[in-house]
């Protein structure tokens, strides 16, 4: 079942397209990362999906509601936008309070206190916010998201402006969530979060959606999905050039760095030949190793 379904989405500002045409969808309990540069459109999209926004053209259905009736189903998405506006006089509490009355959900101040536990807010429950780091804000934004236990959660950059000890926390609770069956659409600069966390990725260039899939899939369509690494001795600069250039000419992309050759695979079936053409070129091959090609190879291409 779709839980977000979006069919030639459109926003267009002084004549230009900001999202052009987009069409993907996002399954139940799937736990889908939303990447692209600044300005590819992400946010806007996100403005879009939440109906703060209103599409150019094309249509878009949350929770099996047409976005246009965005305000029947509000009360199950929980949603970090990648600004959040703050009433510095309010507690943290207060904040969660405010948010359950605007969006019509009953919560027992003892939940209120768990999800600011759960985010790590513990021992801030009464705090004014005009007190806290942009970190901790960055933390209420979460569990306001988070409050009336909702069945979507988006949230724009959850971890952005907090340091590491708080990142691992954060996405150990996204973990959790998703565990539990729920639907997480996130975006996020940091592409090895988004790499650890995702089961499904899709990446926006110019307002387009120019690849969708599991990282898996991404990796087979790229150029190369692995990274054969040897690591060589002091070599003949003679020998090296010849191997080099053998590789290339057998259709292999290649870097050479110091003691390492770097070499573009399809298929681990190709290493044995590989070290073997190393060899017979007099190369002093101590080590193999081999990586697959990493979210953010696939994002710089």
């Amino acid at each position: 079942m779709a839980v977000i379904q979006a069919k030639g989405l459109t926003k267009s500002y002084k004549g230009r397209n900001v999202v052009d045409g987009i069409s993907f969808e996002v399954g139940q309990g799937e736990l889908f990362g939303f990447l692209g540069r600044n300005g590819a459109g992400k946010s806007t999209t996100i403005n879009m999906l939440t109906g703060t926004a209103r599409p150019t053209s094309g249509t878009a259905m949350m929770l099996g509601t047409p976005i246009e009736s965005i305000d029947n189903v509000k009360k199950r998405i929980g949603i970090l936008p990648d600004n959040s506006n703050y009433y510095g006089d309010m507690t943290a509490l207060q904040h969660l309070k405010f948010l359950s009355d605007v969006k019509g959900i009953r919560v027992t101040p003892r939940e209120m206190t768990e999800t600011l536990h759960a985010v790590g807010l513990q021992g801030h429950e009464q705090k004014p916010v005009k007190k806290f780091s942009l970190g901790m804000k960055k933390k209420l934004g979460l569990a306001q998201a988070l409050i009336g236990d909702p069945e979507l959660i988006i949230l724009d950059e959850p971890t952005a402006n907090l340091d590491p000890e708080s990142t691992a926390e954060i996405q150990k609770l996204l973990l959790s969530l998703h565990e539990t069956g729920k639907t997480l659409f996130i975006t996020s600069h940091n592409l090895h979060e988004m790499e650890k966390l995702c089961t499904r990725i899709a990446i926006m260039e110019n307002g387009q959606v120019t690849k969708i899939g599991t990282l898996e899939e991404l990796r087979r369509r790229h150029k190369h999905s692995r990274l054969l690494l040897l690591r060589i001795g002091a070599a003949d600069e003679t020998n090296l050039l010849d191997y080099l250039k053998a590789v290339q000419e057998a259709g292999w992309e290649t870097e050479h760095d110091k003691d390492t050759l770097r070499i573009g695979l399809s298929r681990e079936e190709d290493i044995p030949g590989l070290v073997a053409l190393a060899v017979r070129h007099q190369l002093q091959v101590y080590r193999v190793e081999m990586e697959h090609v990493s979210l953010e190879q696939i994002f710089l291409e």
